[in-house]
């Protein structure tokens, strides 16, 4: 189980996911999904890559899952053409959930557009659902937490046009009151003041 501390004031995303890593004395193994990792220059690459760095470190063992990794198909993100989003091979979600010699203790998806972030969480919470049960997968069950890359809400209404904020920022809230919390363990979400 992972430790919980009462903080005096909220901690930034990295102070959370970094806590939760610490607090466990154990070496832990630690899947990282993102479309964005060094050596791209860019905020998400530069903290996944701060992540891999710092956990290492700890002496955890750090895996990176990444539009150019060998388990995924790249494809141009059709909002920004000089960057690559990720489809997970089938084969590789499947041992991912069924193959006890690739058990995680931590599976971290950096969304919001991380499509196959978001389909990996979904497949291991129906995982959990189906298998409630076994005792035996409860036991080697992952910690599975979302990371947003900035503050959607404040992201929207800043470079939304006013009319299409209220319907957009609805539609976000739905999505991160809604789903989010179902499909994970542990929402890491920049603030205003993150």
């Amino acid at each position: 189980a992972l430790a919980r501390k009462k903080f005096s004031t909220l901690p930034t995303s990295s102070q959370l996911l970094l806590h939760i890593i610490v607090s466990v004395s154990n070496k832990m193994r630690i899947l990282i999904c993102s479309e964005n990792v060094p050596p791209q220059v860019n905020g998400i690459a530069r903290r996944i890559g701060h992540y891999e760095t710092g956990l290492k470190q700890l002496g955890h063992d750090v895996h990176l899952v990444h539009p150019t990794s060998t388990c995924s198909w790249p494809y141009m993100n059709p909002w920004n053409s000089t960057a690559e989003m990720m489809l997970l091979h089938p084969s590789y979600v499947w041992d991912l959930l069924m193959d006890e010699e690739k058990t995680y203790d931590v599976v971290h998806c950096v969304l919001p557009l991380n499509l196959s972030g978001m389909w990996l969480l979904v497949a291991f919470q129906l995982l959990r659902t189906l298998s409630g049960w076994d005792q035996h997968y409860q036991q080697r069950q992952p910690a599975l937490v979302i990371s947003w890359h900035c503050n959607i809400l404040s992201y929207v209404e800043h470079y939304v046009p006013p009319f299409l904020y209220d319907l957009i920022g609805s539609a976000w809230s739905t999505l991160v009151v809604s789903l989010l919390p179902n499909i994970s363990d542990r929402i890491l979400a920049p603030t205003a003041t993150t």
